[in-house]
């Protein structure tokens, strides 16, 4: 490299070489030369940097186009190595820094390393510089890409799979489409989860339209769209579209998800089935961060899911199977007093002197104070100590109605 650099250079200005040699494209030939060398023996940054030097030298418009090729390629394999490397940051900066110096010729290129970079900046909460990199990879698109694209647009079809149908080309082209889109989805969504900033529902729903079923980014294209319903309070919207992203890619963070919003919709028996099937799995996974990131409400912990179960067959009025869940929240030491408290009046209405009898014991310790862990002999701890009251005051106005109320108060 610093034969070419040096030497070789040097050699066109000599003064017996311009008397004796034709040197007219000597400087491209040298460039040419360089590069090859590069390509052959040198890394892709420093091949991408040489390249990006000898552009701005050489004038043949020819050999330009192919340096900029050179440049752009290597350019975007140091950015997929970095990336690969789980070098995230790394490969922003590295890109951002260079990227304004980089050639203007990527008509042909490979876009994937704009597109991986956009969600990388997505996922990192950089929701304006990854709008802008998926910007640039639109800008991008290949003429023949843009002319099929376009060409739908142009036609008064308004239905996605219609603009994309048979004439929009081969699948590849449809799938190089749908992760173009739904770069742009992404974009715009992480830029409303991290800054709540006036983001378009819609014009985020229209791009994931052009996201296809076979494309590698159905599942999270269904997770978006999902959290947008719920946000919207369009719940059995929402659960349509969580209902095809568990069976994509079923984990604890959608099964939780999807139990909550069983819940709300009012399907107990569905989301009690899926707190049972979380509860087996829970502690051995956790929603990943990919479904963190995108907004999905965090996998409960092991007490949470035991509170939600209880609290399901109190709602349906199973009472023996409430008092049972309880108990093991309780005997576990989750859920504080109110799961304390909710097990002693699962057992009043239960019915029965011997589960009145317990219920009263349980109440009065409660009401006199006691902690639950003060009532298995342990520390006390950090208490939310207005949380404590409020039970508190719930035990001792029920051991006062308790002798007024019947079994089935």
């Amino acid at each position: 490299s610093r034969f070419f650099s040096d030497e070789a250079q040097k050699f066109a200005t000599r003064p017996e070489t311009i008397r004796e040699v034709l040197t007219t494209n000597y400087e491209d030939l040298r460039a040419l030369s360089r590069i090859r060398t590069l390509v052959a023996m040198g890394s892709p940054d420093e091949t991408a940097s040489v390249a990006m030097q000898e552009f701005h030298k050489i004038k043949n418009p020819l050999f330009k186009k192919t340096l900029a090729s050179v440049a752009n390629e290597n350019f975007r394999k140091s950015v997929l190595r970095l990336l690969e490397n789980g070098k995230k940051y790394e490969a922003l900066r590295f890109y951002t820094s260079r990227d304004p110096l980089m050639p203007l010729y990527r008509e042909g290129g490979s876009l994937d390393y704009l597109l991986s970079l956009s969600r990388v900046a997505s996922e990192l909460g950089l929701g304006t510089l990854a709008q802008k990199i998926a910007k640039s990879a639109e800008a991008a698109k290949t003429p023949s890409l843009n002319k099929k694209l376009n060409g739908r647009l142009t036609e008064g079809k308004t239905n996605p799979r219609e603009q994309m149908g048979e004439d929009m080309g081969d699948t590849e082209s449809q799938l190089i489409v749908s992760e173009q889109k739904f770069t742009e989805a992404k974009a715009l969504w992480m830029t409303y989860q991290y800054s709540a900033s006036n983001v378009n529902f819609d014009q985020i729903r229209e791009l994931l339209s052009f996201v296809q079923d076979e494309s590698a980014f159905v599942y999270e294209k269904e997770i978006i769209l999902g959290l947008m319903d719920q946000r919207e309070n369009k719940i059995q919207s929402a659960l349509g579209h969580v209902v095809r992203a568990q069976l994509l890619k079923g984990n604890p963070g959608t099964t939780a998800w999807l139990a909550s919003l069983y819940r709300t919709s009012g399907n107990l028996n569905g989301a009690f089935g899926l707190y049972i099937q979380l509860e087996k799995t829970i502690g051995f996974k956790d929603v990943s961060q990919l479904e963190g990131t995108l907004g999905i409400p965090s996998v409960p912990e092991v007490g949470g899911v035991l509170m939600a179960e209880a609290e399901i067959q109190e709602r349906q009025e199973k009472w023996g199977g409430a008092a049972l869940t309880y108990s093991r929240a309780v005997e576990k030491g989750w859920g504080g007093s109110q799961a304390v408290y909710k097990y002693a009046k699962s057992l009043i209405k239960l019915g029965g002197s011997i589960q009145r009898g317990k219920a009263k014991v349980i109440l009065q310790k409660l009401a006199e104070g006691q902690s639950q862990d003060q009532m298995k002999g342990q520390s006390k701890g950090q208490l939310n100590v207005e949380s404590e009251e409020f039970w508190k005051k719930l035990a001792f106005e029920t051991l006062i109605n308790m002798p007024r109320r019947g079994k089935n108060e």
